[in-house]
């Protein structure tokens, strides 16, 4: 109870008082030096060191306490440095409110100390653990501080949670503030793409499938071959049938398989062509002799259905 006392005083202070992020209080004394001259610090200092008393020996009797799995203490050494904008002691804190099972305090702390790293931990960990309030709260946070690092993640746990009309925003939001030229920008718009897809949102789903083609090369690992196939099924849907040939026939280039000629078999008969509907269906029967959708299509059409 007597360690209670003050961290509850800490925790007071830390709701009225500022937290400013200075890169300055992040290399106060460099976190290179050895374990052995931070032990020296936390015993009261080498002789004529000038360590004694310094910052970091509180960080690195916070590290003891949360080794120690000594909550209430890393939080007496590590908050009032963490509240003042130290970077890692905003980090040692967090984790003194994790042991502790205050999570919201932990993420509040990390949000103000910009700890995006350890909040996007905190989401995954509870994402997986099917805490989805948490790791919406936490991946928010972390998108808050640097949407390129958080945008899908966030995008996710509000498609888990079901907040569609969020997970647009997000990726909006996210397009608008990082720009056309950043390398996640053609992931973004398929995300986008994809949401209004689902939605039947299809003139919509267009525009966002043609922008994430037309920032393809900005991520090299970006594959165009998927969205070639996606594309190609929006076309079809409000009637642009010669691009949906087209884009599926580059999806089938890029990736000859057997659902690729599925959807073109689909395509050419939406488009009212029979006979190059039932040639890319009995591909797909080469394939895959077992695919029951494209057995069904070739008795239909060869039935004149």
């Amino acid at each position: 109870m007597r360690r209670i006392l003050p961290v509850l005083a800490l925790v007071a202070a830390a709701v009225s008082a500022p937290l400013v992020v200075s890169a300055g209080t992040r290399n106060g004394l460099s976190l290179d030096f050895s374990r052995e001259v931070l032990d020296a610090a936390g015993a009261g200092g080498l002789p004529g060191s000038g360590l004694a008393g310094h910052a970091r020996a509180e960080l690195w009797l916070a590290a003891r306490a949360l080794d120690a799995g000594d909550w209430p203490l890393a939080l007496d050494h590590a908050l009032p440095l963490a509240i003042a904008g130290d970077f890692l002691a905003g980090q040692y804190a967090a984790r003194a409110y994790e042991g502790l099972g205050a999570l919201a305090a932990a993420i509040d702390l990390l949000h103000a100390t910009g700890g995006v790293g350890e909040l996007l931990r905190i989401g995954l960990a509870a994402h997986r653990a099917g805490d989805l309030e948490t790791a919406r709260r936490a991946y928010a946070a972390a998108w808050e501080l640097d949407p390129r690092l958080a945008t899908d993640r966030l995008a996710l746990v509000l498609a888990d949670l079901g907040r569609p009309e969020e997970v647009e925003q997000v990726f909006l939001s996210a397009l608008e503030q990082v720009g056309r030229y950043d390398r996640r920008t053609p992931g973004w718009q398929r995300g986008l793409a994809r949401l209004y897809a689902e939605q039947e949102r299809w003139v919509e789903a267009v525009g966002a499938y043609e922008a994430a083609l037309a920032t393809a090369g900005y991520d090299p690992a970006f594959d165009v071959g998927t969205v070639y196939y996606e594309i190609a099924w929006a076309y079809s849907r409000i009637g642009m049938h010669a691009d949906a040939v087209a884009a599926i026939e580059i999806a089938v280039e890029l990736d000859p398989s057997a659902t690729s000629y599925l959807r073109l078999g689909a395509i050419h008969e939406a488009a009212g062509r029979p006979d190059l509907a039932l040639a890319a269906y009995r591909q797909v029967l080469d394939l895959n002799p077992d695919s029951r959708p494209a057995q069904e299509a070739v008795e239909r059409l060869e039935a004149g259905g």
